[in-house]
């Protein structure tokens, strides 16, 4: 199946774009995107919505990522800007194009706090194509400089299975990007209740499954077992499996500056 998805993948790379600036699609449902102003907490759902919010994953990530000896921890934390509250990601819905019309209304803000008051809110996204995110990971200490970095991945709203992996480091009282690379989809285990179905040309629709709930940073076996995508080689030497230029997934040695 991986093959297929390769071969398809390779077909669109022309036309794919990075998810930081995804393309806004206008066939969105007036009377579904009216719903959503009643659900801000799994608890406000009434007889008024016809469609069931589901709260969603959200991840926690513990380590030292200032380099201070202590351990912090970073909770993510998904957010309406029309509102400033913390609202749920998705809905039950079997039309997905529905799904990211009401996502886009929402106005949805992505960001990480921390425990210790002195390390900077990490701001992953504020743009209305947002399920939060995919992936939350402490990689370690990869450049050698006794502080943690830090890995994630945002769960676009759209349809592309394109996506690109971020690795961030705490350094002179701000965080910084030093290292990204792009990725598949389908290269990370599915989200805690929920998981996309691929098609031909990209996600297709989502499928929830809640009858297990899953606290913050409380994760499946499948997620227990992902090592992830990098691998410290030496001080500040990784190596990757990433979506190269030919859309085949390939392995490279980088060197972090």
């Amino acid at each position: 199946m991986k093959a297929l998805y390769l071969f398809l993948s390779c077909l669109l790379l022309v036309a794919c774009r990075e998810k930081e600036t995804p393309v806004k699609q206008t066939n969105q449902t007036d009377s579904l995107v009216s719903q959503t102003k009643h659900v801000e907490t799994p608890a406000s759902h009434s007889a008024e919505t016809s469609v069931r919010p589901i709260w969603g994953y959200r991840f926690e990530v513990e380590g030292d990522f200032d380099g201070d000896g202590k351990k912090e921890l970073l909770t993510e934390h998904y957010t309406s800007l029309l509102t400033n509250k913390e609202i749920n990601k998705f809905f039950d819905l079997d039309d997905y194009d529905s799904l990211v019309a009401i996502t886009e209304s929402r106005k949805p803000y992505s960001f990480l706090l921390s425990t210790n008051k002195h390390l900077d809110t990490v701001v992953i996204s504020s743009n209305p194509q947002l399920f939060g995110l995919s992936l939350l990971k402490n990689e370690g200490d990869l450049d050698g400089d006794g502080a943690d970095e830090l890995s994630y991945v945002v769960n676009w709203a759209d349809w592309s299975n394109l996506n690109t992996w971020h690795i961030l480091s705490f350094k002179k009282g701000r965080w910084r990007e030093i290292y990204s690379f792009s990725i598949w989809d389908w290269q990370l285990p599915d989200l805690p209740e929920s998981a996309n179905t691929y098609g031909p040309f990209g996600t297709e629709a989502k499928q929830f499954d809640t009858t297990h709930t899953y606290k913050p940073g409380e994760l499946p076996e499948e997620w227990k077992n992902f090592k992830g995508l990098v691998t410290k080689l030496g001080k500040g030497k990784i190596r990757i499996r990433y979506s190269n230029d030919e859309a085949e997934e390939a392995e490279k040695v980088v060197y972090l500056k």
